[in-house]
């Protein structure tokens, strides 16, 4: 199959963007923050990006509550993780302003060998242009995400940054993290840590932290990690293995969300790139920096999907051991 791109689909009333090619096909739902609403690894046979079995996805307003109207997938978090004012006393919605508003979008390739689209939005308390620029090739298994930010305004402002896939996973779920270190922080039950907590990855409380939904336990927790070892990541299962790569020095931290049933009951695992641990824009936080971006200044950065039934091939990608 050659690479193509249709935009004459609509999902739940919205309009969406399908890109494919022979080995994976992406849905991109402009009107809802550019949401990836599903990425199918035809070799597997499903959609790697957890999906809600309650909510739909939907037109939403600025600073609604993310959580009421999540319906999955994958969002860009921008300028803050953590509701927050920011240095000039404007208040930021928990998740920043991406999500929520409609983003516009162009083809910019569409042949056989490569299709390519770009989202775009100005955000409307920040002074900001963001844009991500997707492209599939025809005989690659590789999707390619190209991030810009730019200042439009007349001052410096700062932000934290995150790339918020959700992951669906099974018991068998296993994890590949380059990181040495992590922080506990959200904790809702379980044996996965309490707030505060520090420890050596990967083994906590006679855990071991690559497993996470092999128990039955209802737990939630989020932890921040260190890049130390690497830029890539790897989430294996027992029918492949997917793998992200990131720019370490704009992605120093990972953020690490598992949820085994404790909110809401469901069952998912984000692990995320972030300029930051979270702290809001008017503290520095334990892990990365909080970013400033000068008056037509320009950040940009780039990410990488691959995803497999062929776990050793996944894992020898990402140049990280099994074990």
């Amino acid at each position: 199959m050659t690479c193509r791109v249709d935009t004459n689909w609509t999902y739940h009333g919205l309009c969406a963007v399908r890109l494919e090619n022979k080995f994976i096909a992406v849905t991109v739902l402009p009107e809802r923050g550019a949401n990836i609403i599903d990425i199918t690894d035809k070799s597997r046979d499903r959609n790697l990006l957890w999906r809600s079995k309650r909510i739909n996805p939907h037109a939403v307003n600025l600073k609604a509550d993310f959580d009421d109207h999540w319906a999955g997938g994958w969002d860009d978090i921008f300028p803050t993780g953590r509701p927050c004012k920011n240095e000039y006393g404007d208040p930021l919605p928990y998740l920043g302003e991406l999500w929520s508003i409609p983003h516009d979008f162009i083809v910019l390739q569409d042949n056989d060998d490569v299709v390519q689209i770009k989202t775009f939005v100005k955000t409307p308390i920040t002074p900001a242009y963001f844009s991500r620029t997707i492209t599939l090739q025809q005989d690659s298994d590789e999707i390619v995400f190209e991030y810009e930010i730019k200042n439009i305004g007349t001052m410096p402002f700062r932000f934290q940054w995150g790339i918020h896939p959700v992951f669906a996973v099974t018991p068998q779920s296993r994890v590949i993290l380059p990181s040495k270190s992590a922080l506990v922080d959200e904790w809702i039950g379980g044996a996965f840590g309490e707030e505060g907590e520090t420890f050596q990855w990967p083994h906590h409380r006679g855990i071991d932290m690559r497993q996470p939904f092999i128990s039955d336990e209802r737990s939630l927790a989020l932890h921040y990690l260190d890049t130390d070892m690497g830029n890539s990541f790897v989430l294996a299962d027992y029918d492949g293995a997917l793998s992200m790569t990131f720019d370490r020095t704009t992605f120093p931290c990972l953020w690490y969300l598992i949820n085994n049933g404790a909110s809401r009951g469901d069952v998912h695992l984000a692990i995320e790139p972030w300029t930051s641990a979270p702290s809001g824009l008017s503290n520095e936080p334990v892990l990365g920096e909080i970013v400033q971006i000068e008056a037509g200044g320009v950040k940009m950065a780039t990410v990488k999907l691959k995803s497999s039934n062929d776990q050793k091939t996944v894992i020898a990608a990402a140049n990280l051991d099994q074990e």
